[in-house]
């Protein structure tokens, strides 16, 4: 039974409001077929809306088996179209995509019943009316006849107590209004059917009883003969079972694929982009710290002291420099290093050369403590040979050196020449000194910033030193006297000790040795190779940081096509939506049908990003060793950061992040639209 007390509705607009009903009082009784005729316009569609709580009341109650309609929540009205009711329109309401079958089926599907026992009841129900032959067809091709009697089929396939027909032979031809009628004043012997009309010749033939809008009032035009009434109001439970979400998304993934291909699209490029990116991030470091190894200056450094003066009156700033005493080296060292003298005065660090006999520019010449790499594990040689002991005969070139050659250097011969004067106490020895060296190999070095260098054996040259007697100064002194005693005996501050010493380390220490670099405040620790280091660590660092706003902004674009790609969708399954709402669905049910058609579409790219993304790191890595020879810049692994799996992890954020994030515009519009209006038959 549904009583109507005091019912009222009104419309409004911008400058007025309309009561398109109101004071309307009724009792429509439980069973029998009711008919609300009226004239267009009259609001007989608006109180079958309100009846079917698509509208609320403005004034007054509705009471549908002595329920409150104004003190349901959305659950409870939710579940009395589910149970309670069944709706029939005038243009049907089907989805078209679906089979006779599937439409009728999924009535039941939404109660959460068992998807076995829901086919049977669908085929009992086609074979009692008849309809078999419609069952594998789609909605689509079926008749206008045909599908109203698919739409009868839905609404009662539930034995629901209330059957809201708007219109149900309007768009029907004789013999499907015949067909239709009929089964609705059979089914409405044991139930309540409502049906909104303006066809004076059904409403006479098949109703029981008839109500008239007019005025914004409703009329008994005619009373039935009171029949006894179903009153079990046993409330019916949901099921769990919603698998049928996931046959709507599938039928959906095919209806819609040029728009899914657009957010598969989207999301592949930002996961991927993401993942790669993560992949740099996480081991650039840590390949900066295996290439900072791969150069021969790794295990060697200068170590001087330097004070600053300013200048009064200027803002300029002078600085000293002198070489350290070699105690105050071992304080900060102790016996982990070598203390050598530097030589360059001798053999400068930078000098112009000639090579088989040809005049060459400038490069630099570095001392290493052994010319066989015996010290070492990260470099060998890869064109000629290793000498296998020190000798200053021979020395290694790196391959930024041998670049700028048409033909292989190994076994070349390189010179340099030298005179230097050495003076002590008005005593002075001219030395003119001629280096022969031979090129034994060429090494392949970290690359970045690096420079054409020749390397030889500092022990070797020391030993060359301790060897050359200076013929004045010994001979005034009264005493063997060689560049070694020389730089034994020169003050931090002479031009001949070069102001500095030279280290020499093993590689194990180098980290140590190349930490003390940044802390060292008394001593000035010096290394190109930490230097390098240094600047490429700032480098990737802010690189890494400049990532950080390009992957904000590829995750927007990815929310802003996915955003874009939901509400798409969402605009386009309106009706289909409200149809579901109709039947009883569970808002948060029809909101996830559509995320997980998102979060399939994406989760799909993210599967394929990762899978993908681990050889494009590889191959990009190759790509950036070919051009500058640093090799695993960019490596994806499992476990990034130390955190197992997180390549994964993040996949999964992502993909469910995107769809949940892109439908927060389509749940705000989905709660301003109008069910009335997704229904309204054209």
């Amino acid at each position: 039974m549904i009583e109507l007390v005091n019912v009222g509705k009104k419309y409004k607009d911008a400058e007025s409001e309309r009561w398109v009903l109101r004071g309307v009082t009724a009792t429509i009784p439980g069973i029998g077929l009711v008919a609300i005729k009226g004239e267009s316009g009259s609001g007989k569609s608006t109180l079958l809306n309100l009846l079917s709580l698509q509208e609320k009341l403005d004034e007054g109650t509705i009471r549908i088996n002595g329920r409150n309609s104004e003190k349901l929540n959305e659950k409870d009205k939710e579940d009395l179209r589910l149970f309670e009711y069944g709706f029939i329109y005038q243009h049907f309401n089907l989805f078209d995509e679906l089979t006779a079958f599937e439409n009728v089926q999924l009535a039941l599907d939404i109660s959460g019943g068992n998807p076995k026992m829901n086919e049977e009841a669908v085929n009992a129900i086609f074979q009692k009316y008849g309809l078999g032959s419609l069952k594998d067809k789609r909605c689509s091709i079926l008749s206008g006849g045909e599908k109203q009697r698919i739409a009868f089929l839905r609404a009662i396939v539930r034995n629901p107590r209330i059957i809201l027909a708007d219109e149900p032979t309007g768009a029907l031809d004789a013999k499907n209004e015949k067909l239709i009628m009929e089964a609705l004043k059979e089914y409405s012997k044991d139930h309540l059917v409502l049906m909104v009309s303006h066809n004076q010749r059904v409403i006479k033939k098949y109703a029981d009883q008839v109500f008239t809008v007019e005025g914004g009032k409703l009329e008994t035009e005619s009373k039935m003969r009171k029949k006894k009434e179903n009153l079990n109001n046993d409330r019916k439970e949901r099921g769990r079972n919603k698998s049928w979400i996931f046959n709507v998304v599938k039928k959906r993934l095919k209806s819609d694929w040029k728009r899914n291909v657009l957010s598969f699209a989207g999301s592949l490029v930002s996961i991927g982009g993401v993942l790669i990116s993560l992949g740099f991030m996480s081991s650039s470091k840590e390949t900066l710290n295996k290439e900072k190894k791969n150069t021969l200056l790794y295990t060697s450094a200068s170590v001087s002291i330097q004070e600053s003066y300013e200048i009064e009156g200027s803002p300029l700033t002078l600085t000293r420099t002198e070489r350290p005493s070699k105690e105050k080296i071992k304080e900060l060292f102790g016996d982990n290093v070598t203390i050598e003298n530097d030589y360059s005065y001798f053999l400068p660090s930078y000098s112009a050369y000639t090579i088989n006999g040809e005049q060459r520019d400038p490069v630099q010449f570095s001392p290493i403590s052994d010319i066989s790499l015996a010290d070492r594990t990260t470099l060998d040689v890869y064109d000629g040979i290793l000498p296998q002991r020190n000798s200053l005969e021979y020395v290694l070139v790196n391959k930024e050196f041998a670049s700028m050659f048409n033909e292989s250097v190994s076994q070349h011969e390189i010179r340099i020449s030298n005179a230097v004067t050495i003076e002590i106490d008005g005593v002075q020895d001219e030395l003119n000194l001629e280096f022969v060296f031979y090129i034994a190999g060429v090494v392949e070095e970290f690359s970045f910033l690096n420079s054409p260098r020749v390397y030889y054996s500092n022990y070797s040259l020391r030993s060359f030193f301790d060897r050359m007697r200076l013929e004045n100064i010994s001979a005034v002194k009264g005493e063997y006297y060689d560049v070694l005693d020389l730089l034994e005996d020169a003050s931090g501050d002479s031009p001949y000790a070069s102001y500095s010493y030279n280290i020499f380390f093993p590689e194990r220490y180098g980290q140590f040795v190349e930490q003390l670099s940044k802390k060292s405040s008394s001593l000035v620790i010096k290394s190109q190779a930490f230097e390098v280091a240094d600047t490429f660590s700032q480098l990737i660092d802010s690189f890494s940081v400049a990532l950080i706003p390009f992957l904000v902004l590829v995750g927007i674009g990815a929310v802003a096509i996915t955003c874009f790609t939901s509400y798409s969708l969402y605009l386009s399954k309106r009706k289909e939506s409200a149809i579901l709402s109709a039947l009883g669905c569970r808002s948060e049910d029809i909101s996830n049908s559509l995320l997980y058609e998102s979060v399939i579409v994406c989760g799909l790219a993210g599967m394929i990003s990762l899978a993908c993304s681990f050889p494009l790191s590889r191959v990009f890595s190759l790509i950036v060793k070919n051009e500058t020879s640093i090799g695993s810049l960019i490596n994806l692994d499992l476990n990034c950061f130390g955190i197992p799996l997180l390549p994964l992890l993040v996949v999964i954020v992502m993909s469910l992040g995107f769809p949940i994030i892109g439908m927060a515009l389509p749940k705000w519009a989905s709660k301003r639209s109008s069910l009335v209006k997704e229904l309204a038959d054209e």
